[in-house]
């Protein structure tokens, strides 16, 4: 028995077998060493037979719609799968994919079918949306963002501007250190006459 969903697969003589492909490279080049390059896994595949009589073609047709059926968004639809050996391959949820073969038998009238299945959202699949996950964050953490830059700049420019002219002043004021500093600016006329005032000391 094979469901996709809520619908059974129909007909008879039915036969259902699994692959699994596990990607290499051969890295011995003229040796006799069998080192092989882990190219990690595929999603696993399911290839499908059955056969539906001339007088059931009702149930090809059923069958060929669910093969087209979309989503909402127009993309394939997923199904879960409930079989003995697929389950036993760890292989939950499957999309149609290639061709759907259809045959009309010699000696029976009756149709031979043969449609392939793929795994969908695998454990390579997962493992690789993962690392890709991880990485984008990498790469987004690692994005200057420019903010802090321009807050100290503009906070320098700041102080530079606030800081007071500072000129020496002498004042009349007791003790060997009369001469005392004051934070001002002086007109042109306060400068003559604050240098005539030193003359005539």
């Amino acid at each position: 028995m094979i469901l996709l969903n809520n619908y059974q697969i129909p007909g008879y003589e039915q036969k259902l077998s699994a692959s699994l492909s596990i990607a290499g490279e051969d890295m011995s080049g003229q040796g006799s060493s069998t080192t092989q390059a882990d190219k990690g896994e595929k999603a696993k595949e399911v290839s499908v037979s059955t056969h539906i009589r001339f007088i059931d073609a009702k149930d090809l047709t059923a069958l060929i719609a669910v093969a087209e059926g979309k989503n909402d968004k127009d993309e394939r639809k997923i199904f879960d799968i409930i079989n003995v050996t697929a389950n036993a391959m760890n292989i939950r949820q499957v999309q149609f994919q290639g061709d759907v073969q259809v045959h009309e038998e010699d000696k029976v009238r009756a149709w031979a079918i043969t449609f392939k299945l793929v795994e969908y959202n695998s454990v390579p699949e997962k493992k690789q949306k993962t690392a890709d996950k991880t990485k984008a964050a990498k790469v987004a953490a690692q994005k200057p963002t420019g903010k802090t830059a321009t807050a100290k700049v503009g906070e320098s420019t700041k102080v530079e501007a606030a800081k007071p002219v500072s000129v020496a002043a002498s004042g009349s004021g007791g003790g060997a250190g009369g001469a005392s500093t004051a934070t001002t600016e002086l007109s042109g006329t306060e400068k003559v006459l604050k240098y005539l005032d030193d003359k005539l000391k």
